[in-house]
């Protein structure tokens, strides 16, 4: 279970990179816009398909900050 939790952790570092960086390189989390966060969570749901739903996408969340 560890290893898996390291490679999604790794997968929304990657969409992290590739999708919000470049727009906000200098920016903190919460002063990113909320519909590019909901862009990166969606691409990262697309991805990983058995990722369990939580309310809000909370854990989602927490692996962007």
């Amino acid at each position: 279970m560890f290893n898996f939790n390291i490679l999604l952790q790794e997968s929304m570092r990657l969409l992290v990179a590739e999708k919000l960086y470049p727009l906000y390189p200098t920016t903190e989390y919460r002063d990113m816009p909320i519909n590019e966060i909901n862009k990166c969570i969606d691409k990262f749901h697309k991805k990983n398909p058995s990722f369990p739903e939580t309310v809000s996408d909370w854990a989602e969340r927490e692996m962007i900050r």
